[in-house]
């Protein structure tokens, strides 16, 4: 099993302390939730990094809840480690994971720099509420996560003008790290971002696995990290199962009925306001977009409790589309275009048919009662 010399001394700290908790919950709340002490510890290494986790831009992202409008519908009470996560956690997750990737190819310092310089930011253009509003955003105004990352690593909008001067004055080009979030940025870096099993996609899953699993944790991102830099026959069963639990991800929260209407009602309310809407609420915190749309709040907070029928206005049916992830077990994992053809993944048109009708249940077509898990 891997595990970073930072988690190693995490851990040995918490067997000399004798601290009287489950270790498993430990483990777990360690790996999702990166405290301030942890940022110092883990980042420290380099004061570039520092400056831009403490940028405007970047601690914008601890008012940007990972999973958008299903945060706010799935175990908000939750105590650690099942609670909401933020866009800013996630990005040090992804960080961490690329010093991994760096010590363990051996980097030198520049692309070692640009490679967790990238993973910091990579997620740094999400919109308040993430991809549940990003598509109206998209439709309407022409911008989402992409387009906004690009203009804030350029400095071309105010919060992003902080960020852009650190790059500069550090001499780190924000061409290169869009390039190298994109996946086409220097060679040495291209597995980072570029294939279906990456550093995103790894901590993305195992980060929203803790929602559907509660206090269990499958592999640390890192353990996974090992077994896709490897790629031999030990990695194959850990791939696989990460694979797989991708599928359930998915399958039990994602496009989960509930989940799929709680993204339906943040995109109908602003689309019926679009008129309160402009570009420069993309950039905004969800704390700004509570307080300038409370109704929208409202519906999200009464959803896990109310009959759909109350929040619908009448729809019976949202479309929605089904990802699932299958492993072609003929395809050995012998290089990195190897994973992309063993690692597959199908979509397919489907919706949720809900029965608005006076007096009659709101069930889905299978029977069973609204709900998340």
């Amino acid at each position: 099993m891997y595990y970073t010399p930072e988690y190693k001394r995490f851990i040995d700290r918490i067997n000399n302390e004798k601290l009287i908790v489950s270790r498993q919950s430990v483990v777990l709340h360690h790996e999702y939730e990166i405290t301030t002490n942890d940022i110092e510890l883990i980042f420290g290494v380099d004061d570039l990094f520092l400056e831009i986790i403490n940028s405007n831009a970047f601690q914008r992202l601890k008012k940007i809840h990972f999973l958008g409008a299903i945060d706010y519908v799935v175990d908000p009470d939750g105590q650690k480690p099942n609670k909401r996560h933020t866009r800013f956690q996630h990005s040090l997750g992804v960080a961490r994971l690329a010093l991994q990737f760096s010590r363990e190819r051996d980097l030198n310092k520049g692309e070692s720099r640009l490679a967790v310089v990238s993973a910091l930011l990579h997620d740094i253009g999400h919109a308040p509420l993430s991809h549940s509003l990003e598509s109206v955003f998209k439709q309407q105004l022409n911008i989402g996560h992409h387009v906004a990352s690009e203009r804030i690593i350029k400095g071309e909008v105010k919060i992003g003008v902080g960020v852009h001067k650190i790059l500069r004055d550090r001499d780190v080009n924000p061409f290169e790290v869009l390039a190298t979030i994109d996946g086409v940025g220097p060679a040495s870096l291209r597995e980072l971002f570029s294939y279906s099993i990456n550093i995103d996609t790894i901590e993305a899953i195992l980060r929203s696995s803790t929602y559907v699993f509660k206090n269990h944790i499958f592999f640390p991102p890192g353990e996974v990290l090992a077994a896709l830099m490897r790629r031999n026959e030990e990695s194959v069963p850990i791939l696989d199962q990460f694979w797989r639990l991708k599928d359930s991800v998915y399958s039990n929260l994602i496009t989960n009925r509930l989940g799929v209407l709680a993204d339906y009602i943040c995109q109908e309310y602003m689309k019926r306001n679009m008129e309160q809407f402009n570009n420069d609420d993309y950039y905004i915190t969800e704390t700004e977009l509570r307080s300038r749309h409370p109704g929208l709040f409202c519906k999200l907070d009464r959803l896990a409790s109310v009959e759909p029928s109350e929040l619908l206005d009448g729809v019976a049916e949202i479309p929605f589309v089904q990802r699932r992830f299958v492993i072609d077990e003929n395809v050995e994992l012998e290089n990195l275009y190897s994973i992309e053809r063993r690692y597959l993944q199908v979509k397919e048109e489907c919706s949720y048919i809900f029965r608005t009708s006076k007096g009659g249940s709101n069930e889905g077509e299978s029977g069973e009662s609204l709900r998340l898990f």
